[in-house]
């Protein structure tokens, strides 16, 4: 538990997620309303696909991973949720359950979490921070629904929409090039362009011998301007 983040008020991510934008006394009402705890390792859920929805989860520190169950019971995933976001079904007082899982992705994760009944007297106290709740999950269906648009393209470009998604999760400063630590093995991100592990690594050689990024292990290094490029290129020969 050591280093715990202690209030999202000191929070060094949250002018980049959930909460940016909102007042200090709303902020601090709400962290002060979370029950804050850790999980280490790879591979452990905070929650499972088809458990009753009881409350939200704030990322803290860490990266998770959101699973779900395709017929055939192959794991399919949906996106990753980084510090200072929410992750959870949306419950309106009727029984409702997790459409998907959420499972660690390795490292020490914080997180950080509040009953619905709990969120929605804020909400009330606080119309801002109920804004900014709803902007938070609109945004999610958002990607969700870009991500289901990428299922009909070429798998290079798959590859590259997901590696820029990922570098805009896993780094909001904005530099032009970052070494980005992709918290996934090539075998979950094959997994999230749903192809094959094999494919997947040709696609990474061929965006490499393009110089958009550089492969070492497990780290990426992206060259974000070199990744524009290709993606507008790329749409305008559409």
């Amino acid at each position: 538990m050591s280093g715990m983040q202690k209030t999202c008020l000191d929070c060094p991510h949250r002018e980049e997620g959930f909460l940016k934008g909102v007042g200090e006394k709303a902020c601090k009402e709400f962290s002060d309303g979370l029950a804050r705890y850790s999980v280490a390792g790879r591979g452990k859920f905070i929650f499972h696909q088809g458990e009753p929805v009881t409350g939200v989860y704030l990322i803290c520190r860490g990266v998770v991973k959101l699973t779900t169950v395709v017929p055939g019971g192959e794991e399919a995933i949906v996106d990753l949720a980084v510090p200072c976001s929410i992750i959870s079904g949306v419950s309106d007082g009727a029984a409702a359950s997790h459409p998907c899982a959420a499972v660690t992705t390795g490292g020490q994760v914080e997180i950080g979490r509040m009953g619905w009944r709990q969120l929605r007297l804020l909400g009330e106290r606080h119309p801002a921070l109920a804004l900014q709740l709803a902007r938070h999950f609109s945004e999610n269906l958002f990607r969700l629904y870009r991500r289901v648009g990428m299922a009909r393209l070429p798998v290079e470009q798959r590859v590259a929409l997901l590696l820029e998604h990922l570098v805009n999760l896993l780094d909001r400063a904005g530099s032009e090039e970052e070494v980005v630590e992709i918290p996934l093995s090539n075998k979950e991100l094959a997994q999230a362009v749903s192809t094959a592990p094999e494919t997947l690594s040709r696609s990474l050689r061929d965006l490499r011998a393009k110089g958009i990024l550089k492969v070492e292990k497990r780290t990426i290094r992206v060259r974000r301007k070199a990744m524009r490029q290709y993606l507008e290129k790329v749409n305008g020969e559409e």
